[in-house]
């Protein structure tokens, strides 16, 4: 079974080839998918399984835990163990968890069952991240990846009210299991190993522990605060008395909003540095935020939702 999945071990793949591409990014969407739809699972959370909003989110931070773990044990994991093996027991993880997560109800139990689930996204993402950087055109490659993620988020965002109404938080997780096993499908077409990479073109850049220190807590202050807002942006709807398909509407268009932010950086990035970009999307980021303080209409709610998520992902 497990040769069925994985394919030979030393038959290596065409890195610059189209199969290994596609296989890549359909295999990533599964990693984050928990995490980029967490307005619509906290919503499930706290509407369907009776969680208030504290422990959903708590369930959704301990999810997150998983997944920064397994990431950092993959550091140690990646250059010992066959990717293809990696990703084998991720993606059979993310099924079996998810499956469980329908029948589980115990808090503790159902806590352990996230975290799994989170730390095979741990595994998932950084080795997707890792194959886009052997192909010869990695830039491109990995912009394109993550439009292809926000044009499955914006359409899942669309399709949720649906999943709601005929199988409820149980559809999601049914959901999910369900798209790790479709990447199940694509194991053979996934490098075995990095070895691959044409290391002459590789550059190395010695940055000071200082500074690097620094960069991953501003990095790791910056994620928190947005995935805080982010997790919670369906409840802040429904507070506001807006309806649940607008509130799809809304987080829906966000996501095609994201890819024209992700594409502005290079625009940016060419005539003005990195400085005032930045500057500028935190100051639209704090902006959007205030916009839906009090009851904010329909209308002002989707403007901040999508003005949010372009400022996040520029």
């Amino acid at each position: 079974m497990m040769r069925t999945l994985i394919g030979e071990p030393n038959v290596r793949v065409d890195v610059a080839g189209t199969s290994m591409l596609v296989a890549v990014m359909l295999i990533h969407l599964t990693g984050p998918s928990v995490f980029v739809l967490q307005p619509i699972v906290v919503q499930g959370l706290v509407e369907q399984m009776g969680f208030s909003a504290q422990q959903a989110n708590f369930t959704m931070f301990i999810e997150g835990g998983g997944k920064a773990i397994a990431s950092i044990a993959l550091i140690w994991l990646v250059s010992r163990a066959s990717w293809r093996r990696l990703l084998l027991v991720a993606l059979v993880t993310m099924v079996a968890g998810n499956i469980a997560s329908i029948f589980v109800r115990q808090h503790e139990a159902f806590l352990v069952l996230r975290s799994l689930t989170g730390a095979a996204a741990g595994i998932i993402v950084p080795l997707s991240y890792a194959t886009v950087g052997l192909t010869p055109k990695a830039d491109r490659n990995f912009g394109l990846m993550w439009v292809v993620l926000f044009i499955y988020a914006g359409l899942a965002f669309l399709i949720s009210p649906g999943i709601y109404r005929l199988a409820g938080m149980n559809g999601m997780f049914a959901f999910f299991a369900a798209l790790a096993a479709c990447g199940l499908l694509l194991l053979r077409y996934m490098p075995v190993a990095g070895s691959l990479a044409d290391e002459s073109n590789a550059t190395t850049i010695e940055v000071p522990w200082p500074r690097s220190i620094l960069a991953i807590a501003g990095m790791f202050l910056f994620s928190a605060g947005m995935f805080a807002f982010w997790a919670n942006a369906a409840l802040i709807g429904k507070e506001a008395n807006i309806t649940e398909q607008d509130i799809a509407y809304a987080l829906s268009l966000s996501q095609f909003v994201s890819i024209a932010g992700a594409l502005t950086t290079t625009f940016l990035a060419l005539r003005f540095g990195r400085l005032l970009p930045l500057t500028f999307g935190f100051v639209a980021i704090g902006a959007s935020m205030a916009l839906l303080l009090g009851q904010p209409a329909t209308l002002l709610f989707i403007v901040a939702i999508a003005a949010f998520n372009y400022a996040w992902n520029m």
